[in-house]
């Protein structure tokens, strides 16, 4: 798992606009069991869908501003919107 201070200050720097726009906060993620830095991810995803970039568009625009390291993370972000209901794709 990366370090999820540097995943949290990178996701800060390439992604400040869009985790602070509450339109991008999808409805019931403050129920969500999922811990904060994929509930980062899950407002980035809405965020994402939102604007038309597909699942696989928004795993990359992660990985390019967090880096390649944060493929687990991603990938438990995942896991948890899929449980929690946030996942804004279709299956």
């Amino acid at each position: 798992m990366p370090d999820l201070a540097h995943v949290h200050s990178a996701l800060l720097l390439a992604h400040e606009e869009t985790l602070g726009d509450p339109r991008n906060s999808p409805e019931g993620l403050d129920r969500a069991a999922c811990p904060p830095h994929r509930k980062h991810l899950a407002i980035l995803a809405a965020g994402a869908s939102a604007e038309g970039l597909s699942a696989d568009d928004w795993r990359g625009w992660v990985l390019d501003g967090v880096g390649p390291e944060a493929q687990p993370l991603l990938d438990s972000a995942e896991e948890c919107m899929r449980a929690s209901g946030l996942w804004p794709w279709p299956s």
